[in-house]
């Protein structure tokens, strides 16, 4: 059986896939505000290795978060130019420094803060690049439930129950169980 996995462990996973560190210089490029790739792009690394999937669960979907407040054209600008310099993947930009008015939540701080109210905790891991070109990790609810394969809901989610059910959709329309059997739901 394999020992649990470590916040080191995340970053030499991520730092040594070569596609994933393109991914955020890729970004890096064209955006040079405050920005992270969360989501699928990292959980899905960290689970494959953290349950021993025989083969990686890859996909061309990248969700990239990015703050710039009073701003609703950026996205759109950051958009084009990834599609640009990088077609084969399938980007999605997220402001978050407008995103809490889709949400109905109150203005988000920064892009920590933003991370801490997605929909699950393991939603609410960013990567980055710091300006010497390496890897950087944000996670302000912290890395357990990422290495352990738990679905958690983020305190914002858990005062607003009628948002689970966004979970249940993920979990079943992305087919997380039969990718990962050892996921435990936590709702």
């Amino acid at each position: 059986m394999r020992p649990p996995l470590t916040q080191d462990d995340i970053y030499a996973i991520l730092s040594s896939d070569e596609q994933f560190m393109d991914v955020l210089r890729s970004i890096a490029a064209v955006f040079d505000g405050s920005w992270c790739v969360f989501g699928g792009q990292v959980r899905n690394r960290i689970w494959d290795v953290a349950s021993n999937a025989p083969q990686p669960h890859t996909s061309t979907d990248i969700d990239v978060g990015i703050f710039m407040p009073h701003d609703e054209t950026v996205e759109t600008t950051v958009l084009a130019a990834l599609f640009s310099s990088s077609p084969h993947f399938e980007w999605d930009v997220e402001n978050f420094g407008i995103s809490h008015l889709e949400n109905g939540d109150e203005p988000y701080d920064d892009l920590e803060d933003s991370l801490r109210k997605q929909l699950m905790t393991v939603m609410s891991v960013g990567a980055t690049l710091t300006t010497d070109g390496e890897l950087a990790l944000i996670s302000p609810l912290g890395f357990d439930d990422l290495i352990s394969c738990v679905v958690r809901p983020t305190p914002i989610i858990l005062a607003n129950p009628e948002r689970i059910s966004l979970i249940t959709k993920a979990i079943t329309t992305k087919q997380w169980r039969e990718k990962w059997p050892n996921l435990q739901v936590m709702l």
